[in-house]
């Protein structure tokens, strides 16, 4: 009795084991696969995977839950076709016949659908993570809650188009066509103008976070605390642009010319500069720190050197003489730095350690110190003229000779000029 349980347990799993071509018609997958014609055919949760039928005629099919992973299925005709929750991703599907065909909640992640009609299909709630979707006809096509993340529209027709919802994070919109008809979010709209040059440069305080920007023209442009979190911004051009107090954390500007920009106050966090021309741009107050530069990066020796420090640290290091004149070190650890006469008027040193630091004769006027820990350091001779010291460590610290007219003190008053 036991072994008679066992055969048929294993039985049952081998029968229910995934195999090609398994479907609700199984003579109508082999006159798929040998004749390349089937119309109308039933071929729900058929196992597909891999096969190639370039050209095939699928018209009116029932490929409902069809795996169709990895196929090849060049120039295939697959109008009206039912393709409800099947799985297409990383298929080739050039030049396919997609018109009115029902592709809800579809998976068609890195498919290549380039140049294929999909003109009236619904795609609502599918899957088109870097979808390769260039000059595909998609107008008056449902992707309604569509996750684009990734994907190629570049001379893909959206006209009457239901994009309401959908994710186009990072998607190229390059040569798209668009129109009063389609249904878009306001965000994508205005990043489809951009890319393709049809606004002006005045852009303060825009959204332009996710978008795909790659190798556009932007010199000269207004994008003063803009929003450009996360934007591909490769190879663009952005000589002599405002660019004051922009969030660009975690975007790509890698090759991108920033030269004669001003970026002071801009927030760098993990963004990519690598290869960049940031020759005489304004780096004034921007932290450096996470930010990617290599030594193909062009910069200034003086932010070089910032971000050096930023990233590295220089603790017990001599830094004498230095320029770093309204550079942002807020946090760094500097212990027992070696900083006198240094040039340091107008820096964010916030919460910065110069526990034991040699800061003799140095230039803090204007520099944030609040909440710096300077313990032990020597500040003797520096000028602290209008500095903030505001709950700063200044235990056992020498202030002989400072000069600290108009400082604000560790307890927050304000330090009488003499």
């Amino acid at each position: 009795m036991r072994y008679y349980w066992i055969i048929l347990v294993f039985l049952a799993a081998f029968f229910s084991l995934d195999v090609p071509g398994k479907a609700a018609n199984k003579e109508d997958v082999e006159k798929l696969l040998t004749t390349g014609e089937c119309k109308k055919c039933d071929l729900r949760n058929a196992n597909l995977r891999g096969l190639k039928f370039d050209s095939a005629n699928l018209e009116s099919a029932d490929l409902r839950g069809a795996k169709l992973t990895d196929i090849k299925a060049k120039r295939a005709n697959l109008e009206n076709a039912n393709l409800e929750n099947a799985n297409l991703q990383n298929a080739d599907v050039t030049n396919a016949n997609f018109k009115s065909s029902n592709l809800k909640n579809a998976n068609l992640m890195m498919t290549d659908i380039s140049g294929s009609d999909l003109s009236g299909a619904n795609l609502l709630m599918a899957n088109l993570k870097n979808t390769k979707l260039g000059n595909t006809l998609l107008n008056q096509a449902n992707l309604k809650g569509v996750n684009l993340e990734g994907a190629d529209l570049n001379g893909a027709n959206l006209t009457g188009t239901n994009l309401e919802g959908a994710n186009l994070f990072h998607v190229d919109l390059r040569g798209a066509k668009i129109s009063d008809t389609t249904v878009i979010d306001r965000k994508w709209l205005f990043v489809w103008k951009l890319v393709n040059q049809a606004t002006s440069k005045e852009l303060p305080g825009v959204d332009l976070a996710g978008a795909l920007l790659q190798g556009i023209n932007l010199d000269y442009a207004n994008l003063e605390e803009a929003n450009l979190e996360k934007a591909d911004l490769f190879i663009v051009s952005l000589r002599g642009a405002n660019l004051t107090q922009v969030n660009l954390s975690n975007a790509k500007l890698a090759y991108t010319d920033l030269s004669r920009a001003n970026l002071r106050g801009a927030k760098l966090l993990e963004t990519d500069l690598r290869y960049a021309n940031l020759s005489d741009t304004d780096l004034r107050q921007v932290n450096l720190k996470s930010t990617k530069i290599n030594e193909g990066t062009i910069i200034a020796p003086k932010w070089r050197l910032v971000w050096e420090i930023a990233n590295q640290g220089r603790e017990n290091q001599n830094l004498s003489g230095v320029d770093l004149e309204e550079a942002d070190l807020s946090g760094i650890n500097l212990f027992r730095v070696k900083l006198s006469n240094a040039k340091l008027r107008g820096a964010n040193l916030s919460n910065t350690n110069f526990q034991e630091a040699n800061l003799y004769n140095s230039d803090f006027r204007s520099t944030n110190l609040q909440g710096a820990n300077l313990t032990g350091a020597n500040l003797a001779g520096a000028n602290l003229a209008g500095a903030n010291l505001k709950s700063a460590r200044l235990e056992r610290t020498n202030l002989k000779e400072a000069y600290l007219c108009k400082a604000i003190m560790p307890n927050g008053s304000e330090y009488s000029c003499p």
